[in-house]
């Protein structure tokens, strides 16, 4: 029934809230000295409501993160928990919970808040409190994607949270109805997940919401749209690991573009020669192969090298060769210069 619903409960609380609560409450509308009113209001409700002073704990800790006060914000809400908070206090301890260990860096608290936050608003029905909470779950699961997706000892993990933090994101944009559409979070979940061995079955659990929010799914998280972005993302993860020396995870790195790399169009393929050549250039590199010399012996080890180098870079040539002069002349003027590439590959000892 309507009279049932979140909203109407609330009224219905409110209608019977002591009076010093009521007049408490009226300044987080102003923002005037709500710290100070609370924190009077407390005794007050402990002594004649004390079934009300829960929730004037939480509407304290709700004014302490405000003010950016986020230890004393959880204490109060930690006060408001022992007491016992009803439904309108909830929102308050909720959001200054959640709020403030997000905003004081633990995320593992923060996101268990989050996912406390949305049992409670998905148990009392509230849909927009629920979609507000599966929200910030999303954010706070990709904080802690984030840089798990950088080192390989941890991209498992990084796949779980990150999944999990698109579905929250999408569950949320159905609810209301993409309402709260924010495109930076989409696309910086996009590109987490891009850096990730994400495969077909990892997005299934996405089919539900393709036809609820196509936009979002075939834009954003479609297996081939995840797979191109992970050839720019893992491409660039290579340039700054040279930049630091590491051409053992630049190696990984290039692998892993080469392999996601498609060839259905010219800019697919000028990409994919581009990795191609860079992987033998970093290849070279890292085995101590540039003053290679067919005369002279050199170990098993480097000869297995030698030719992963010829493979990757005759698949450069075989590439370069499928493309038009203007592709050529404008990959050029973009990213980088193939034709000095292919005369670099073709004038390499190596390669004779």
């Amino acid at each position: 029934m309507e009279g049932d619903s979140y909203e109407a409960r609330g009224a219905l609380l409110l209608d019977n809230a002591p009076a010093a609560f009521m007049t408490a409450l009226q300044t987080l509308n102003t923002n005037k000295n709500s710290i100070a009113v609370f924190a009077e209001c407390i005794p007050l409700m402990e002594e004649g409501d004390p079934e009300w002073s829960g929730s004037a704990y939480a509407c304290l800790a709700y004014c302490l993160k405000d003010a950016k006060d986020y230890k004393n914000a959880l204490k109060a809400a930690g006060k408001a928990k022992e007491r016992g908070i009803n439904l309108i206090g909830m929102w308050y301890y909720h959001d200054a919970v959640v709020t403030s260990y997000n905003f004081l860096d633990d995320l593992s608290n923060a996101l268990i808040a989050a996912e406390q936050a949305v049992e409670y608003f998905s148990s009392e029905s509230s849909v927009l409190n629920l979609a507000d909470h599966l929200c910030r779950k999303a954010n706070i699961l990709k904080q802690i994607a984030s840089p798990l997706s950088f080192a390989e000892s941890s991209r498992q993990q990084a796949k779980a949270f990150i999944l999990s933090a698109i579905e929250s994101a999408c569950e949320s944009l159905v609810l209301m109805e993409m309402d709260n559409f924010q495109e930076d979070e989409i696309t910086a979940m996009a590109r987490i997940a891009s850096r990730l061995d994400i495969t077909e079955d990892d997005v299934q659990i996405l089919q539900r919401f393709r036809l609820l929010i196509p936009e979002v799914i075939n834009r954003y998280f479609a297996i081939g749209r995840l797979r191109q972005r992970g050839v720019y993302e893992n491409f660039n993860m290579s340039v700054e690991a040279r930049k630091h020396g590491d051409r053992s995870r630049a190696a990984i790195l290039l692998q892993r573009a080469f392999e996601l790399s498609e060839e259905d169009n010219e800019e697919d393929r000028a990409m994919k020669a581009l990795i191609a050549y860079q992987h033998g250039v970093n290849l070279l590199q890292l085995h101590q192969l540039e003053t290679y010399n067919p005369r002279i012996a050199i170990s098993s080890a480097q000869h297995a090298v030698a030719e992963e180098i010829r493979r990757y870079w005759n698949e450069c040539l075989r590439l370069y060769a499928t493309l038009s002069v203007e592709k050529v002349r404008d990959f050029k003027q973009r990213l980088a210069d193939l034709t000095h590439a292919v005369e670099a590959i073709n004038s390499d000892r190596l390669m004779r």
